[in-house]
C-alpha cells in the first residue's frame, strides 16, 4: 500500500455508513477496486444511489485521512434537513350514554386539543369502529366547508385509513363526521379547537473567559443581550458549539437554585452537534440561566435581576376622526385586520386627546351592550394614561363601539373581530 507522490485526494462524501468509507478508501490509502488518480472516478463500497445523489468522488491531488475525518465529522450537518412536527391521534367511535356515536381521541373522551400552525397532526381511523364515520375538519359547528391543508387517505374503518391536517392559517376548527355531523365531535367541539401560529426564537451559545478568567455563557454573541421570554413561544439554546463542551446550560427558578423551570427539555451532550434545550414556558415568571456543573456565575452577563416571562402583549393606540362622524383609527390605519389571540394582553391606548368623550369597548354583539369578559379600562378617554386591557380566555367574535356612541368601529366590524 503506498501514497502516490503529490497526488491530492478531494472527498465530497454523502452521508455514507462507516463501513462504505473503510471500504472505499480508507482516509485516502488505496483499497481494492478505488481507482486512485482517476478523476471523478466513483467510490468502490457506495452505492449506486449514493453515486448519483451525491456524485461520490476520488478526484485529483494525494490523499489526507484528516479530509476523510472531516467529512465524516460534518456529514450529518450537511445532510439534515429542518422536519416538520408530527402529532398522530388514535381515533375510535363509542356511543354515549344516550346510544349516540361519538368520536374519541387517544381514549380520551375530554382531551383538550389544540393545533399549531405548520405542524402535520394525523388522526388514524384505522379501527373498525371508524366504519362508516368519516371523520373531517371544518370551519363552523356543523358547517360543511373543510379547514384548508387536510386530506383523506383510504376509508374509514379500514386498515391505513386516516386524516393528515397540517393548518397553515390561525383559526378555529371542529371535528365532524360528513355522514352524521358535528354531534360525533361534541367532546371537543366547545367552544371548537384553536389553530395557533408558534412563534419561534433560536440562540446560538458559546462560552469564553471573561477579564477575571471565568467561563460566561455568551447568547448570540452579545454579552448585553436584553433577554424577554413569552408564555406559548418556543425557545431553543443551540449548545453544538465546542467551547458549551463540560458546561450543560439549564433555565431554573432562582438564582443559584436546583429547581428547573418548566417546560424545557435537553437533547444532546452541550458541545457536540444538534445539543439543544428547548424551553417552551406555560407560566409567567422569572428565568435564570446556570451551568448544572458550574453554577449561575456563567449566565451571569443576563442573571441580574432575572429574565422574566410574560404573556405577549400587544399596544394599539386609538385615535378618533371625523369621516362621515367619529370613527375609531387604530394604529393609524383605518383599514388594519385585526384578529385577537386566547391569552394575549391587548392594551388600546386611548390618551390621545381625540378620544374624550369617546370611551371604547369592546363587546360581543354588533351595537350590543355585552363587555366580552376580560377587559378592564383604566382612566378616562382622551387623559393621559387611559386604555382599555383586554386578556381574551375564550374563543368567540368581538366588536369594538364607543360607549357613547354607535357606530364608531364601523372600520373594523365589518364581520366582527375573531378571537382565536
Amino acid at each position: 500500500m503506498f501514497y502516490k507522490k503529490n497526488i491530492l485526494i478531494l472527498y465530497k462524501m454523502p452521508a455514507l455508513t462507516h463501513n462504505r468509507v473503510r471500504n472505499g478508501f480508507n482516509g485516502g490509502i488505496r483499497k481494492k477496486n478505488a481507482r486512485m488518480g482517476v478523476k471523478n472516478a466513483r467510490v468502490a463500497g457506495a452505492t449506486k444511489a449514493d453515486a448519483s445523489r451525491k456524485k461520490a468522488l476520488i478526484g485529483g491531488i494525494g490523499g489526507k485521512s484528516i479530509a476523510v475525518r472531516r467529512a465524516i465529522k460534518n456529514r450529518v450537518m450537511c445532510e439534515c434537513k429542518k422536519q416538520k412536527k408530527r402529532v398522530t391521534y388514535t381515533v375510535t367511535v363509542v356511543k354515549d350514554a344516550n346510544n349516540n356515536n361519538k368520536y374519541i381521541i387517544n381514549g380520551n373522551a375530554s382531551l383538550s386539543l389544540k393545533f399549531e400552525v405548520d405542524t402535520i397532526y394525523t388522526f388514524d381511523l384505522s379501527h373498525t369502529s371508524n366504519s362508516g364515520h368519516p371523520l373531517q375538519l371544518v370551519t363552523t359547528s356543523g358547517g360543511s366547508t373543510l379547514y384548508p391543508s387536510q386530506s383523506t387517505i383510504g376509508t374509514a374503518g379500514t386498515s391505513g385509513a386516516k386524516v393528515i391536517f397540517t393548518p397553515q392559517t390561525s383559526g378555529t376548527v371542529f371535528i365532524k363526521c360528513s355522514v352524521h355531523g358535528s354531534g360525533m365531535g361534541s367532546n371537543y367541539n366547545s367552544p371548537g379547537i384553536q389553530v395557533k401560529s408558534v412563534n419561534r426564537i433560536n440562540y446560538t451559545v458559546t462560552v469564553a473567559t471573561d477579564a477575571n478568567n471565568n467561563n460566561k455563557y455568551i447568547i448570540n454573541g452579545n454579552t448585553s443581550l436584553s433577554l424577554n421570554f413569552e408564555v406559548d413561544t418556543i425557545y431553543t439554546f443551540d449548545l453544538s458549539d465546542a467551547t458549551n463542551g463540560g458546561h450543560p446550560l439549564q433555565l431554573v427558578t432562582t438564582l443559584n437554585g436546583s429547581t428547573l423551570y418548566l417546560n424545557q427539555s435537553t437533547v444532546g451532550t452541550a458541545g457536540t452537534a444538534g445539543a439543544k434545550v428547548i424551553f417552551t414556558p406555560q407560566a409567567t415568571g422569572t428565568v435564570f440561566i446556570k451551568c448544572s456543573v458550574h453554577g449561575s456565575g456563567m449566565g451571569s452577563n443576563y442573571n441580574s435581576s432575572g429574565i422574566p416571562v410574560q404573556v405577549k402583549s400587544v399596544t394599539y393606540t386609538v385615535t378618533v376622526v371625523n369621516s362621515s362622524g367619529n370613527k375609531y383609527i387604530i394604529n393609524g390605519n383605518a383599514s388594519l385586520s385585526l384578529n385577537f389571540e386566547v391569552d394575549i394582553i391587548y392594551t388600546f391606548d386611548l390618551s390621545d386627546a381625540s378620544n374624550s368623550g369617546h370611551p371604547l369597548q369592546l363587546v360581543t354583539t354588533l351595537n350590543g351592550s355585552t363587555l366580552y369578559p376580560n377587559q378592564s379600562t383604566v382612566g378616562t378617554a382622551g387623559t393621559a394614561g387611559a386604555k382599555v386591557i383586554f386578556t381574551p380566555q375564550a374563543t368567540g367574535t368581538v366588536f369594538i363601539k364607543c360607549g357613547n356612541h354607535n357606530g364608531m368601529g364601523i372600520n373594523y366590524n365589518s364581520i366582527g373581530i375573531q378571537v382565536i
